[in-house]
């Protein structure tokens, strides 16, 4: 959908400007960029990456929301698994529900097959809703350099000019997720969290504090060096 958007013309700074005039050629390097965003609204809203490569630790999972109405429990980002038997996401990133509405969480598999959850605790007193506005999340994975038995997760949230981060030491060697489904929102849908999407991104490695903070209102794209796993601008369809 057109909209105002994070980064590009139509961003935080020129919420006036009205996209729809502007034509646009994906195919045409010299046609007007049409700056869009994703909606997601009701139970059966969600995209989908289908067969999305695995990626092993370390990885760092972000992306701009914005909550669109009272809803603040839901799914933000799930990856799928192919595992026989396993009907657990590899992994999860979402707000929770009930007591913990509108709380930064994130889901993961230990090598062991067992579950993991990580919470961002230093902003569960102030919880995420549609108030806020543009809310900058990330999540990054990587495995203890320190001891292999523990996993480090570190949660990010930049909520109207506020950052907050919290690292967790996690007993268990992180799991590879495996090659399945990436779904923007969710397929599942209970678990809907009505938002608009901007600026998906998914990396091999393990970003610095300062990475994320540098680039999160900045488009990546090839230049990006080969650590970038996947991104979605939604502009021009891409």
């Amino acid at each position: 959908t057109d909209g105002e958007e994070v980064t590009g013309v139509d961003n935080l700074q020129t919420v006036g400007l009205n996209p729809a005039g502007r034509t646009s050629l994906p195919l045409d390097s010299l046609s007007p960029l049409r700056n869009r965003v994703l909606k997601i609204s009701v139970a059966g809203d969600y995209a989908t990456v289908a067969d999305l490569a695995a990626i092993s630790a370390p990885y760092t999972v972000e992306t701009w929301i914005k909550l669109t109405g009272g809803d603040n429990e839901g799914t933000i980002l799930e990856k799928l698994t192919t595992r026989p038997g396993e009907s657990d996401p590899d992994f999860r990133f979402y707000l929770g529900s009930g007591a913990d509405a509108g709380t930064v969480k994130f889901d993961f598999r230990n090598a062991n097959g067992d579950p993991q959850t990580v919470t961002l605790e230093t902003l569960v007193d102030t919880p995420i809703s549609s108030a806020n506005g543009w809310v900058h999340l990330a999540v990054t994975v990587m495995a203890d350099a320190s001891d292999a038995d523990f996993t480090l997760v570190t949660l990010y949230a930049y909520v109207e000019g506020v950052e907050y981060a919290q690292t967790h030491r996690v007993l268990g060697v992180v799991d590879t997720p495996s090659v399945g489904t990436l779904n923007i929102g969710t397929a599942t849908g209970a678990d809907v969290l009505p938002a608009t999407y901007d600026e998906v991104r998914l990396w091999s490695t393990q970003r610095a504090g300062d990475q994320i903070r540098g680039e999160r209102v900045r488009r990546v794209g090839p230049g990006s060096g080969n650590t970038l796993w996947v991104a979605y601008r939604f502009d021009d369809g891409g």
